[in-house]
């Protein structure tokens, strides 16, 4: 459930989120409700049709998140331009849940293998 759901956003963003932006990470933010102050969030600056926005991806992650300064193509709604997705990140964050989905694959293979060898 929790490792499918990057892919879930990536597609829907896809799918609504179809003007291209490049936008300058002005600062971070870290999560403070979750009690976990590794997790942040980066606030970006861009413009769209000659008007400046602020905005941020809705998720909290410990990897992923821009830099101060560093500047990422983002995905905007035409509709809502404060509504964004940054692809990179995205990216960041799937490659982490596949990761953990090939470790806990790799623990099955060695308890089914241990399992067989001794049963």
């Amino acid at each position: 459930g929790i490792c499918l759901s990057e892919f879930r956003t990536a597609s829907a963003a896809k799918k609504y989120l179809t003007e291209r932006v490049r936008g300058r990470c002005i600062s971070q933010e870290r999560a403070s409700e979750s009690g976990n102050y590794n997790q942040k969030r980066s606030i970006y600056e861009y413009t769209y049709n000659n008007q400046v926005y602020r905005s941020y991806e809705k998720v909290y992650a410990n990897k992923g998140y821009a830099k101060e300064g560093e500047v990422r193509e983002l995905m905007i709604s035409p509709e809502n331009p404060r509504c964004i997705y940054d692809p990179k990140a995205s990216n960041v964050r799937k490659l982490g849940h596949i990761m953990i989905g090939m470790i806990f694959i790799g623990i099955v293979v060695v308890i089914v293998v241990s399992v067989y060898i001794n049963g």
